[in-house]
C-alpha cells in the first residue's frame, strides 16, 4: 500500500479551491439597462467599468444582442461576451418604420391645424 502524504500548502490550496468552487460569488457588477434588465458581470466589481471582452449574463443566461444603457450607450454582446460599446451621439436613433409613423402623424396634425386656420379665417376648407 502506497502512503500518501500531503503538505500544509496542498491541503490549504485544496480547501481554498473547494471554498471558491462551492461558495457564492462575493463580488459581481450588476448594471441595469434603460428598461431595467440586469446585466451581471461576474468577474467585475462595482469599481470596474465594463470593457470589450468582458463576460455578462442576463436572467442567468449569457447576454446576447444589444442593450441600451441609461446614459445612452449601447452594449453589444455575443454569447455573453461584450463585443462592442456604441457611445451615445446625442441623436435620437429611430427606425424607418418609426420615422414613417411620425411623418404620418405630423401630416395629419398639420392638416387639422390648416383646416382650423381656414375655418377661423372664413376660407373654404
Amino acid at each position: 500500500m502506497k502512503k500518501v502524504t500531503a503538505t500544509k500548502s496542498t491541503l490549504r490550496k485544496s480547501q481554498i479551491d473547494f471554498i471558491e468552487k462551492h461558495s457564492p460569488k462575493l463580488y459581481a457588477m450588476v448594471l441595469q439597462n434603460a428598461v431595467g434588465d440586469e446585466l451581471v458581470f461576474p468577474k467585475l466589481n462595482d469599481s470596474d467599468s465594463p470593457s470589450i471582452g468582458d463576460y455578462a449574463t442576463i436572467d442567468g443566461e449569457p447576454a446576447s444582442g444589444e442593450y441600451v444603457m441609461p446614459e445612452g450607450e449601447t452594449y453589444v454582446f455575443k454569447n455573453g461576451t461584450l463585443t462592442e460599446i456604441i457611445e451615445d451621439d446625442g441623436i435620437l436613433s429611430i427606425s424607418n418604420a418609426e420615422r414613417a409613423e411620425i411623418l404620418e402623424k405630423l401630416k395629419k396634425d398639420i392638416g387639422n391645424e390648416l383646416a382650423l386656420v381656414k375655418k377661423i379665417l372664413g376660407l373654404k376648407v
